[in-house]
């Protein structure tokens, strides 16, 4: 059985992390969690609906992907997501 290796996720998390403080929050480990698992749900879909309850993050959540895309599309480091 062959074991797949662990993505580097390492300036992902740290654009993440910027972009929670640009726009005022607080970077939680699941925050963190659920904003990679939205990229890697994009990654392999062609769309997806955020559903849940009100003040459950979604929209905070698309933001700071959208703004971690940015910057890391800037950098050179994402080409999949233009």
């Amino acid at each position: 059985m062959q074991v797949l290796p662990k993505p580097d996720y390492d300036a992902f998390i740290t654009a993440i992390k910027s972009n929670c403080e640009k726009l005022g929050l607080i970077a939680v480990d699941t925050f963190i969690t659920k904003v990679l698992e939205l990229y890697e749900m994009i990654v392999v879909r062609h769309g997806l609906m955020l559903v849940g309850y009100s003040f459950g993050a979604k929209t905070s959540m698309y933001r700071v992907l959208a703004g971690v895309l940015t910057d890391l599309s800037a950098k050179g480091l994402e080409t999949k997501t233009k």
